[in-house]
Formats: C-alpha cells, sequence, structure tokens
C-alpha cells in the first residue's frame, strides 16, 4: 500500500513538472509575442538633430532626400 501511495505521488509530481515546463514554454511565447508587437507597433522615427522644425513643409520626403543628398555629397542620381 505504502508502495502504491509512492507510486500515485510520483506520478503526481511528474505530471506538475510537465505542466510547469508546458507553463513555462508557454511564457516564453507569450514573451515573445508581446516584445515582437510592441517593436511593430513603434513608429520607426528618426530625430534630426540640428534640423529647423518645419523646414520641410508638407514634403517630408523630399525634404530628407534633399538633405541627405547635401551632406553626404550625393548625386542627384543616387538611389536613397
Amino acid at each position: 500500500m505504502l508502495e502504491d501511495n509512492e507510486a500515485a505521488r510520483s506520478k503526481e509530481v511528474k505530471l506538475q513538472l510537465q505542466e510547469i515546463i508546458h507553463l513555462h514554454e508557454k511564457h516564453d511565447d507569450l514573451r515573445a509575442q508581446a516584445e515582437d508587437l510592441k517593436n511593430r507597433s513603434q513608429p520607426n522615427n528618426i530625430g534630426l538633430r540640428g534640423i529647423p522644425s518645419g523646414g520641410e513643409g508638407t514634403d517630408v520626403h523630399g525634404y530628407t532626400q534633399v538633405l541627405f543628398r547635401s551632406v553626404l555629397d550625393l548625386d542627384e542620381e543616387a538611389d536613397l
């Protein structure tokens, strides 16, 4: 009878350990997903120091192309 109790207890402990391992893996997966979602939700803005605010007007893309071409001494043909 004591052996039966020990066997049952051992089986219960194994099941609990399997559940802990499963929950730990699930936790890691959820943490990775949360980190990925956080990274995707943050805008990919770049701050440029020393550039007057509002100088770009309504054409930010064109303004930054002209700025980078002049600062980096690139030809008009260079692909940005």
